[in-house]
């Protein structure tokens, strides 16, 4: 595959920001692109994507955007929900945490130890 079957206007427009030492970078992304349109099989070659999405997210998310925006619109819409959920776990947590730490501090008191 060469860079002129690169498949989205993201990825020509890195190129046109990039020198050739970058040509790495450029492959990492035409491999997603790829991904993206189904054109990846077999379990390395979706290890590999799945490598790529997490090292280079941002640029993941741009493709899919411009490939598949259907797709790219309900899968964002159930990142930002899992981050939503998530922080609310988190919030959870530190909340019995800090009731668990005054419960300690109240015990400790009454047992005549000094804060």
């Amino acid at each position: 595959m060469g860079y002129k079957d690169i498949k989205t206007e993201y990825v020509r427009n890195k190129v046109k920001n990039l020198s050739w030492n970058d040509s790495e970078y450029i492959d990492s992304l035409m491999y997603l692109e790829s991904y993206v349109l189904g054109e990846i099989y077999g379990w390395a070659g979706n290890m590999k994507a799945h490598s790529l999405k997490n090292k280079y997210e941002m640029d993941y998310w741009q493709i899919l955007k411009e490939i598949n925006p259907k797709k790219f619109n309900k899968l964002y819409k159930e990142k930002i929900e899992e981050k939503v959920r998530y922080a609310k776990e988190q919030e959870q947590l530190w909340l019995e945490e800090q009731k668990a730490e005054e419960k300690a501090k109240r015990e400790w008191i009454e047992l005549g130890g000094k804060i």
